[in-house]
């Protein structure tokens, strides 16, 4: 695998992993939701959305399609990857051939889950980092606390 072939690797799955986020943002409109995932809603309503410059429902659809479209590429590379190679090598055996399926499998896996897994705590976005997501009605006196976190929409609550 080249170093070119890695990185375009990385990038695709980082696109891949954006892509999941907002389409799970535009998923969580509409519903009845807790205090805490609703105001980062309205945060990303108010802050996010005016700088997509496209209406919601053009931002969802986006989203998905840059997903599925990320994923098919990422797939297509590993295919590549199996037989474009010298022919010394021969064709893939079918151990390859998994390999490259549980990398897309595990991919796809991590890429739409990782905000999901990704441990979040309540209001710990540092006050330099995202003065764009301050709460309207919290003083900005330099605390931390005082910051909402985007990912407090994908934290999972206990059933």
């Amino acid at each position: 695998m080249t170093p070119l072939v890695l990185v375009m690797l990385v990038l695709l799955a980082a696109v891949e992993t954006l892509a999941a986020y907002i389409s799970r943002v535009y998923s969580e409109f509409g519903k009845i939701l807790s205090r805490e995932v609703q105001e980062n809603l309205d945060a990303w309503e108010n802050h996010v959305e005016p700088l997509l410059g496209l209406s919601r429902e053009h931002a969802a659809l986006c989203a998905a399609i840059l997903q599925q479209l990320a994923l098919g590429i990422i797939a297509l590379e590993f295919g590549a990857l199996l037989f474009n190679r010298a022919p010394h090598l021969g064709p893939p055996t079918y151990g390859e051939i998994a390999q490259a399926v549980l990398a897309v499998i595990l991919i796809v896996i991590f890429c739409n889950q990782f905000f999901a897994l990704a441990p979040v705590q309540p209001h710990a976005w540092p006050v330099g980092r995202a003065p764009h997501l301050a709460r309207s009605d919290a003083p900005l006196d330099g605390h931390a606390h005082q910051r909402l976190h985007p990912l407090l929409l994908l934290r999972r609550r206990p059933c």
